[in-house]
């Protein structure tokens, strides 16, 4: 997984800091984990990339310890609008 090309379907990295302050950026071989402030329900989103080509979305809680949203099957043109939906927070003016 290349993250840059990750970071990029999510409008970038400048509106990804500037829309929901997100930081912590963690990648290996297929995932690319992030920390996220602005919803109550959750602070982490975990992107790996699957064997299909498409990516799986988990939006996890590190305060309780659980997944509060998992999205399969997301193709690379959806990733932003999945990411707003599962969150409500909104990655551009």
């Amino acid at each position: 997984m290349d993250a840059a090309i990750t970071i990029q379907q999510l409008g970038g990295m400048s509106q990804l800091r500037a829309m929901v302050n997100a930081r912590n950026f963690l990648t290996d071989a297929d995932t690319l984990h992030f920390t996220f402030s602005g919803y109550r329900k959750a602070n982490k989103a975990i992107i790996t990339l699957d064997p299909s080509d498409t990516y799986t979305l988990r939006i996890f809680s590190t305060r309780t310890m659980k997944d509060v949203h998992e999205t399969s099957g997301i193709y690379c043109d959806s990733l932003k609008t999945v990411f707003e939906h599962a969150t409500g927070l909104h990655l551009s003016l």
